[in-house]
């Protein structure tokens, strides 16, 4: 006893040394910290050095109570390190993993979804036909043609979309948020696959595609028909916009005024194409709203999804998507080692009701549908004018015709317009000797647009 009260005696001058030191160091770190405001490690440090935690701990290895004291000093976001000297071994770990982003969804979470029973394998739902005969009918009297309406149920097979995860034992303790990471990305990665397959699915009535899902281009929409819109070789000069106004005339008449497109998909080289175009107002045809792109009230979305070329302009209430609750999730364990499979899956079906499909339009190629509403143009077209016979006091103007039925005009500035001209010539007489001479040539048409003016310029001869 009295040689432990000895030893802690000989200590006494070892502890009050230390804790004027730690005072000095701690008044030091303070004007340090004063100094160089916003360098906050120098802070971190005087926190440390003044805990009581710190003090005491070389407190026990002066005492001999303990071989060494460890202080870990903790980091938060925003730690200015720039003028540390020396090697720092700091690790911080952080969660967040850096990846490729994965293709953005189209469709899958902004249409119309029905969730489906857990023991359910099969989906349905009824299709009606009503046919009206609806007419005048004399007092007291029955309608000569009777109205129909019949009803069919349809079913298709619930389709499941997944993948399987291979991990260990050591990544789902040392780095669950890895593992979490990884089976979010592996969800993403199929609900984008059920996103795809909801445009260009193989999904079809018999055979083994039945448990597929069911594509738009493929099963769940009707085809662009320039007659069906009414406007087959109509429209002179027909530009993107007016396919598109098409298309709206397709819909309209298709279902008789149910449904109106709100959502136009295209291919990014596609909307690049045709971003920059402005109507006959001046307008760009694809209207920035935020970073959401919009033409007469329907979105635009680009998406690689589609082949370049492809377009699909579509009303989504036409759309329906049938999920079961949830991804069905398991894990199984690979045999005689440490490590798992995880196994998740999406169950669910897409559909689009026969009598909705023509709420769907299907653009298999935008320049063949362009085409096929271009009409010929209804303005006339004005040839070169060639100038010959020059005299002192004349020339004759001449020109390739514009057509059955054209005349011309003639002007010196372009505004004023002279006699009309049933030839395709014109004899100038009565100019003056050695002068510049201009002339302007148009053609018109009753029924048509007037043709831009041809110009041409001469000299008389001297006398």
């Amino acid at each position: 006893m009295k040689d432990l009260e000895e030893k802690t005696e000989g200590h006494g001058a070892d502890i009050e040394n230390l804790d004027a030191s730690l005072k000095q160091m701690s008044a030091q770190i303070e004007k340090l910290s004063k100094s160089t405001e916003g360098k906050s490690f120098e802070k971190v440090l005087a926190e440390t050095f003044n805990s009581d935690e710190f003090k005491n701990g070389l407190k026990d290895v002066v005492e001999g109570k303990r071989v060494s004291y460890k202080s870990e000093v903790k980091t938060y976001t925003g730690l200015d390190s720039g003028d540390l000297t020396g090697t720092v071994n700091l690790t911080m770990p952080n969660t967040q993993v850096e990846a490729d982003a994965q293709k953005k969804l189209v469709l899958l979470g902004s249409v119309p979804t029905y969730t489906v029973p857990q023991d359910k394998a099969i989906i349905m739902w009824p299709e009606g036909a009503f046919t009206d005969q609806t007419d005048y009918v004399a007092e007291g009297t029955a309608s000569s043609v009777a109205s129909s309406a019949a009803l069919v149920e349809k079913t298709r097979a619930i389709a499941k979309v997944g993948a399987f995860l291979p991990f260990t034992r050591e990544s789902s303790t040392d780095m669950s948020y890895f593992l979490n990471w990884a089976k979010n990305e592996a969800i993403l990665a199929i609900r984008n696959k059920v996103d795809t397959e909801m445009i260009s699915g193989a999904g079809a009535d018999g055979g083994d595609n039945t448990k597929k899902v069911y594509g738009l281009i493929t099963s769940g929409s009707t085809a662009f028909n320039a007659t069906t819109a009414g406007v087959n070789g109509a429209i002179a000069g027909a530009q993107i916009f007016d396919l598109l106004n098409a298309i709206d005339s397709q819909i309209s008449l298709g279902t008789n005024d149910a449904y109106q497109a709100n959502l136009i998909l295209m291919h990014p080289s596609d909307f690049a194409k045709y971003r920059s175009l402005k109507d006959a107002n001046g307008a760009l045809l694809f209207q920035n709203n935020g970073g959401v792109y919009s033409y007469m009230g329907k979105t635009v979305k680009q998406t690689a999804k589609l082949s370049a070329g492809q377009m699909i302009v579509m009303d989504t209430a036409a759309l329906q998507m049938y999920e079961k609750l949830g991804f069905e999730v398991e894990i199984e364990r690979v045999a005689s080692t440490d490590s798992y499979v995880m196994y998740l899956r999406w169950r669910g079906q897409f559909v689009v009701p026969a009598n909705k499909k023509k709420a769907v339009i299907y653009v298999s190629n935008i320049e063949t549908a362009i085409a096929a509403i271009t009409g010929a143009s209804n303005t006339l077209q004005m040839g070169v004018i060639e100038v010959s016979a020059i005299t002192a006091a004349g020339a004759k103007l001449s020109w390739a015709s514009s057509g059955t039925g054209v005349k011309y005009k003639s002007s010196t500035d372009n505004v004023n317009w002279g006699a009309d001209i049933d030839a395709t010539s014109l004899t100038l007489t009565g100019l003056t000797a050695a002068t510049t001479y201009t002339y302007y040539i148009k053609a018109f048409k009753t029924g048509m647009t007037d043709s831009v003016a041809s110009v041409a310029s001469f000299k008389t001869t001297s006398e």
